[in-house]
């Protein structure tokens, strides 16, 4: 490729990389939309990318630069991040076999409201678990200690459970864990959540990004 046209082409590239990520801060600290991990993860990528490009106009194109260029702009490809489901696990990473059961550090605390002779009613709903399940997944979620037990359905504030013949039940007025299938909308359904370290402490901690992750 002929020197100068070589040359137009970068700059070209590193122009429209520098306006998508004026325009990137200029939402955030303009309009106040405060970047998710995703979008923090892409903009260091377009930066990557654009000093491919600055490396190019300024001593001349090399392979290795543009490799620069190119290893960013794959890596800012990536579309997704589960950062909630990599720290704290969930059911559905349990049931991949990912992590233990053990793995799982989230579980929303649910009361046994009503008792009756094939299923009981827990006071934790879609608008505590969501209605988040997995086609390969049983139940809206995994009550510790009651494997045999299965969430069979869910509204707003309730879930009913259900079990097999011979199944241990929970008590009326017992408080149960359940182990959300899928952690990252369950969390943002939150102000704060309850922390207790290993050794017994516990802390409340409020959820900052609740309502940020559109």
């Amino acid at each position: 490729m002929p020197g100068d046209l070589s040359r137009l082409l970068n700059a070209l590239g590193l122009i429209a990389i520098d306006t998508v990520l004026a325009l990137a801060f200029i939402d955030q600290l303009w309009f106040r939309d405060l970047p998710c991990p995703l979008c923090i993860l892409q903009r260091a990528a377009f930066f990557a990318a654009g000093c491919g490009l600055a490396l190019n106009l300024v001593f001349g194109p090399r392979p290795s630069q543009y490799g620069v260029t190119i290893l960013s702009a794959a890596a800012g490809a990536v579309n997704e991040m589960r950062t909630g489901t990599s720290v704290y696990g969930d059911r559905q990473q349990w049931v991949l076999g990912s992590i233990p059961g053990e793995g799982c550090a989230v579980a929303v605390a649910a009361t046994v409201v009503s008792v009756f002779d094939d299923r009981i009613v827990l006071d934790a709903g879609a608008k505590a678990l969501t209605k988040d399940r997995a086609d390969w997944l049983t139940g809206y979620g995994a009550i510790a200690g009651y494997p045999e037990l299965v969430i069979e359905r869910l509204s707003d504030y309730h879930g009913v459970v259900t079990g097999p013949p011979g199944a241990r039940w929970p008590d009326l007025g017992g408080v149960v864990a359940v182990i959300p299938n899928h952690v990252c909308p369950v969390v943002d359904l939150v102000d704060r959540v309850v922390v207790v370290d290993a050794d017994g402490v516990v802390d409340e901690w409020p959820v900052d990004a609740r309502g940020r992750s559109g």
